[in-house]
């Protein structure tokens, strides 16, 4: 089923950002002009927050297509993001757990949001 454009109602946290509990939110969201580039985790963090138990799993994209300028060196990187914590976990919440072991200072939902931006994972629902 193909989703719609048509806004969805979200839930607030406590901190008075949107709840994405789902693809079809996540859609909607992702084809926001503000927010529609990859690169603009920051303005979607501000503003959402993945619930935590939402499932994912990979498409099969390499790693480069979706961080193509990250070093694959830097072991605290978001390639090594992208090659070790997201891969393991199944939900936003052991991805953002994972994630913060190899960079402690990582927002959370960031490489979530990149990585589901640019394809390298998609929300199960």
């Amino acid at each position: 089923m193909e989703p719609t454009l048509n806004e969805p109602d979200f839930d607030v946290n406590e901190d008075g950002k949107n709840i994405i509990r789902d693809a079809q939110q996540f859609f909607y969201v992702s084809r926001q002009p503000s927010i529609s580039d990859s690169n603009r985790y920051r303005e979607f963090c501000h503003e959402y927050v993945f619930d935590e138990a939402m499932t994912y799993r990979l498409t099969g994209q390499e790693i480069r297509r979706s961080v193509p300028r990250a070093p694959s060196n830097n072991p605290a990187g978001r390639y090594a993001i992208f090659k070790k914590a997201i891969p393991q976990a199944r939900t936003v919440g052991e991805a953002n757990t994972l994630i913060s072991e190899i960079s402690p200072t990582a927002t959370k939902d960031a490489d979530i949001f990149i990585a589901a931006s640019t394809g390298y994972i998609e929300f199960t629902d």
